[in-house]
């Protein structure tokens, strides 16, 4: 039994159309490719432990991986208050990711804190480490920094972060 030309190569354009399909659904799914990321936060810096805040800013440059399976990762740099933070940070909505300078790293002072967002960074919150004489002292509920953005007050503030965490 024999198979003519005709089905041969059916048989084969089918069978590659069959594999570029999978293959351009596993580059979807498992986020092997990602899509250059340039943003920039308008917030508002405050702490829950007095009603003071104060408008800053916070850019993000880089590469955005969403894959269907997994966490969303951000590679580049992360700019708060003038100083960059070069890393590879991997977040999904509600986890955390730690913010550390990972190029320029020179011991507690290289962190900037803990990143909340969703998978597409469409809204950001970062609880900002502080530090007593380059020494981290870390990050408190009852009194820690925090960033949200965009956010025009205070409130709008307080409500990105309650979505974000």
């Amino acid at each position: 039994m024999t198979l003519n030309k005709k089905k041969v190569r059916k048989i084969l354009i089918g069978s590659i159309l069959i594999g570029a399909l999978t293959f351009a659904t596993a580059i979807d799914v498992f986020g092997i490719t990602g899509e250059p990321c340039s943003k920039t936060f308008k917030g508002i810096e405050y702490r829950l432990s007095d009603t003071s805040s104060t408008s800053k800013e916070v850019s993000m440059e880089g590469t955005l991986w969403n894959p269907l399976l997994g966490k969303s990762r951000f590679q580049g740099i992360i700019t708060y208050d003038n100083k960059a933070y070069e890393g590879n940070f991997s977040f999904k909505q509600g986890d955390g990711a730690f913010v550390m300078d990972e190029s320029n790293y020179t011991g507690a002072n290289s962190s900037l804190g803990i990143l909340h967002t969703d998978e597409t960074l469409s809204s950001i919150t970062l609880l900002i480490f502080e530090y007593d004489d380059a020494y981290i002292q870390g990050w408190e509920a009852e009194n820690g920094l925090i960033f949200s953005g965009d956010a025009e007050t205070r409130e709008e503030a307080e409500l990105v972060t309650d979505r974000n965490m």
